[in-house]
């Protein structure tokens, strides 16, 4: 497993899951607007009321360690493409590795971090430097997931990183589900984008399934298996709601 150094947050791949590039061709652009796309009408179909949406991407930067001042200027450039407003920077330094934190608001009060994390390897492994970027939006409203699902992948193809973009959606709905209508929630946002389950798990509280469609333009693989959906449905009990999520290929983040 590769490993992310956060400042404040620790950050992780998942060992067992491989994105794949896109197979559809075109450009970066053509490939979030269709994953944008792709997440809203699955969600859409569930009915739930949006509460916001992250975007994320892990990726490395290079094969070589950078400095501290290296990973600012990379920091700094990006947050300028984006035009972050108000960034807040911290940096670290700890046997053999640098890891940058910037942080900012984007338009759309959007909370953007950017996470460098440059690592020295004395084990004859290549040195290496990755790069998190997530976006956090709790506006109550997806208008600008599309856009900026954009920016931030032509943000990485700037810096010569390859964007695998994760994105999720979440929202709520004002009761507690039955099982049946857990099933027919999960069912809706299936069936809207075509998509077949894969894995998944149930209990009295929580629900999470995986599938794949064709619809979508990138998926990763976990078992063998192809995965680009992922719809949770969790009981809140302090704010008496069902919590929804979905996300493409995967939810990142616990829920």
């Amino acid at each position: 497993m590769k490993r992310i150094m956060g400042v404040g947050i620790v950050a992780g791949a998942v060992a067992l899951l491989t994105h794949i590039i896109p197979a559809m061709g075109g450009t970066s652009g053509d490939v979030t607007k269709a994953e944008a796309h792709y997440l809203e009408t699955s969600f859409g179909a569930t009915g739930a009321t949006v509460i916001g949406y992250m975007i994320h991407d892990y990726g490395t930067l290079s094969h070589q360690f950078l400095s501290q001042t290296e990973l600012a200027h990379v920091s700094s450039g990006i947050a300028k493409n984006l035009g972050l407003k108000g960034t807040k920077t911290e940096g670290r330094s700890v046997n053999g590795e640098n890891a940058y934190q910037m942080t900012g608001i984007w338009e759309g009060n959007t909370t953007v971090s950017i996470f460098l994390s440059s690592f020295h390897m004395t084990d004859g492994m290549s040195d290496e430097t990755d790069i998190v970027i997530r976006a956090s939006n709790n506006q109550h409203s997806i208008r600008r997931l599309p856009a900026q699902m954009k920016e931030i992948a032509n943000a990485l193809q700037n810096v010569h990183v390859v964007p695998h973009l994760d994105a999720y959606i979440t929202g709520f709905t004002s009761k507690k589900l039955s099982e049946q209508e857990t099933e027919d929630t999960v069912s809706r946002a299936f069936q809207s984008v075509h998509a077949v389950r894969t894995e998944g798990l149930n209990s009295a509280l929580e629900t999470s399934i995986s599938g794949y469609s064709s619809e979508a333009p990138d998926y990763i693989t976990s078992g063998g298996r192809k995965i680009n959906l992922q719809v949770a449905l969790h009981w809140d009990g302090y704010d008496k709601r069902t919590n929804v999520v979905v996300g493409t290929p995967i939810i990142v983040d616990p829920y």
